[in-house]
């Protein structure tokens, strides 16, 4: 009787622990930036960014579904005029919902860009992006960035809106003015 109540209680709590694994050790995430350059516009050397993303969700759990969490990727752009302020370029929410040994694939809007380095100085040229994953109860699981120092504040990260300026610690700042 004893031998069956250690059994039990071993494999009751065994299960516990591999429910409670964190969501960045049960979900692979992999993201897919096709980014398109091109000389063109009002001047010879005016350039303009198409960016593509592309999202993976890869459930690595065998025994837990990741289901009802909500995300939002976030595309960023640097100043071209002020290295120091970033800007989000764009801003996209969805949903998922993830069975064991799953993947989700999210098509994220394009996003566009313009920016000029020499003469009359201009725009954001794309620098990266920022990834944040909800639970059901809207609790930050995941922060996953192309800059550490974005992926070290995710509560400001998650109250960035499309068009808004930062700094890398995603304190709110104004918008550089051109240079002529």
């Amino acid at each position: 009787m004893k031998f069956l109540l250690l059994a039990f209680y071993v494999l009751f709590f065994s299960c516990l622990a591999k429910a409670e694994q964190p969501f960045e050790d049960g979900v692979k995430i992999e993201v897919v930036m096709s980014k398109l350059s091109r000389t063109e516009g009002g001047d010879f050397d005016d350039q303009r960014q198409k960016i593509q993303p592309k999202l993976k969700l890869i459930s690595m759990n065998n025994e837990k579904d990741y289901s009802g969490y909500k995300a939002s990727f976030i595309s960023i752009g640097r100043s071209t005029v002020d290295r120091k302020v970033f800007k989000a370029l764009s801003k996209h929410d969805f949903s998922f919902s993830l069975m064991t040994r799953q993947t989700h694939v999210e098509e994220i809007p394009p996003v566009n860009t313009e920016y000029d380095t020499t003469g009359v100085i201009f725009g954001f040229k794309y620098d990266g992006w920022i990834l944040i994953v909800k639970d059901p109860s809207d609790q930050i699981v995941a922060t996953k960035s192309t800059s550490v120092f974005f992926e070290k504040e995710p509560k400001e990260a998650d109250l960035l809106q499309e068009g808004a300026h930062f700094d890398r610690t995603l304190k709110k700042v104004s918008a550089p003015v051109s240079r002529y």
